[in-house]
């Protein structure tokens, strides 16, 4: 008896079609896969050619002109302080000589470039005190040795300054007191 009733019901249940699920019940149509998109920076300064940052042998560091102002640099050697590898030193307070030691090697033995142009006097000194950040793009540091592509002064590693350019007008303004009769104002 309970063998007959059984075969019954799986005969039913095999004769019964399946009805359409509800619109609610179905699963959610999945949107079509994203594929992502992978940036970036491209660095000239370790090779004189475009190359990605990820496929530089050097030892390089790039600094966008968004992080200089984030850290609110007063000069160019504020900004590259936090730089592995590099040494910023002043001889005194603010606007005293600063020099660059890339790597423990002399301060002479580091070319700074801005736009290509060299900024390093006869001999190699600079000094970085006086320098700007307003109106940087980046500031590409390679360190190591790269006097085959720089020259000699180049031996302990390139700093490059990478000026913005085009993109919309933009302006800025800034002024600051403080107390021992600090002054200071830029205009960008």
């Amino acid at each position: 008896m309970i063998h007959a009733s059984l075969l019954a019901f799986l005969l039913f249940v095999q004769a019964v079609p399946p009805t359409p699920a509800s619109p609610q019940a179905q699963a959610p149509a999945r949107p079509p896969a994203v594929v992502p998109t992978v940036t970036d920076t491209v660095f000239v300064s370790a090779t004189f050619v475009e190359v990605p940052l990820s496929r530089v042998t050097d030892s390089v560091d790039v600094i966008s002109g968004d992080a200089v102002r984030a850290r609110q640099a007063e000069s160019l050697g504020d900004a590259l302080r936090a730089v592995t590898g590099m040494g910023i030193t002043s001889s005194g307070g603010r606007g005293a000589v600063t020099s660059i030691f890339t790597r423990g090697g002399e301060s002479d033995y580091t070319l700074v470039l801005v736009d290509g142009i060299p900024l390093n006097e006869f001999g190699g000194s600079l000094d970085l005190a006086h320098l700007s950040p307003a109106g940087i793009d980046r500031v590409e540091v390679v360190r190591g040795p790269q006097g085959a592509l720089h020259g000699s002064g180049a031996i302990a590693g390139v700093v490059q300054v990478v000026s913005a350019a085009g993109g919309p007008f933009r302006a800025s303004v800034q002024a600051e007191a403080g107390s021992d009769a600090l002054r200071r104002g830029a205009a960008d």
